[in-house]
C-alpha cells in the first residue's frame, strides 16, 4: 500500500512470478483488487542496502 496526504493507494497480488531467460527477466503478475491505481511502474534497484539507487525500466 502507498499513502498519500490526499489518496491512499491498495493493490492486492496475490501472485508475482518470474522467469530469467538469457539476459532478461519476464514478470507476470495478477491482482484481486485495485483502489485508486493507475497502472504499475516495474523498477530496479542497483545498489546495495542504504543507497538502493531505484531505476525506472518500464510503466
Amino acid at each position: 500500500m502507498y499513502n498519500n496526504p490526499d489518496k491512499i493507494y491498495t493493490n492486492e497480488m496475490p501472485s508475482i512470478l518470474f522467469e530469467v531467460k538469457n539476459n532478461s527477466v519476464k514478470l507476470t503478475w495478477s491482482t484481486s483488487s485495485e483502489l485508486n491505481s493507475k497502472g504499475f511502474d516495474i523498477e530496479r534497484s542497483t545498489g546495495v542496502n542504504e543507497n538502493p539507487d531505484w531505476k525506472k525500466l518500464a510503466k
